[in-house]
């Protein structure tokens, strides 16, 4: 769990300084920025940990401290400030737009409480969709198994010909958390 925390630090940051190259003037494009960038080093690092055949947590640990400590000193030499967003509405100002938009306050409980409720099964309910079972699990660990990407035997073709993106995070989670 420490190496899947530090991993996520390490994601945050290099993605943040990263993402403050670009001049982005609102906060919803530079967190969207952070996500995808996050993703595409996730991928990144496993396609390069694939062709040493170093697929694992000291691999992936090593990657993402390069790509952190280097985003960082770009950010740091490229003498680009912080972003500067919006700030956000006071007390005040709050509890107006409430009275004024009650249909988007019941509306923002309710995302929150179905993020909650989701949050909870992927917690703590394991993988149960026929997807999941009958190949991207399956491909996942077998990747981590053999440390690479490579190609490998499979009685499911969906195992070798779908996108492997989404199975690569997939791979970098479970190789953190050691579970599905």
């Amino acid at each position: 769990m420490a190496g899947f925390v530090i991993a996520l630090v390490l994601l945050g940051l290099s993605s943040y300084w990263l993402t403050c190259m670009f001049p982005l003037r609102e906060r919803a494009s530079f967190v969207l920025a952070c996500l995808v960038l996050a993703y595409a080093q996730i991928v990144l690092s496993a396609e390069v940990l694939s062709e040493l055949e170093a697929i694992g947590p000291g691999g992936f640990l090593a990657i993402q401290t390069l790509i952190t400590a280097a985003a960082g000193v770009i950010w740091f030499y490229s003498g680009r400030p912080k972003p500067e967003f919006p700030a956000f509405p006071g007390r005040e100002e709050c509890k107006r737009l409430a009275n004024d938009h009650k249909m988007l306050v019941i509306l923002g409980i309710s995302v929150i409480i179905f993020a909650l409720v989701g949050a909870a099964l992927i917690l703590y309910v394991p993988p149960n969709t026929w997807d999941a079972l009958s190949y991207r699990l399956s491909r996942a660990v077998y990747w981590l198994k053999q440390g690479s990407l490579r190609h490998y035997q499979a009685a499911n073709p969906r195992q070798i010909i779908f996108p492997p993106n989404a199975a690569i995070v997939l791979l970098w989670m479970m190789t953190f958390l050691r579970s599905d």
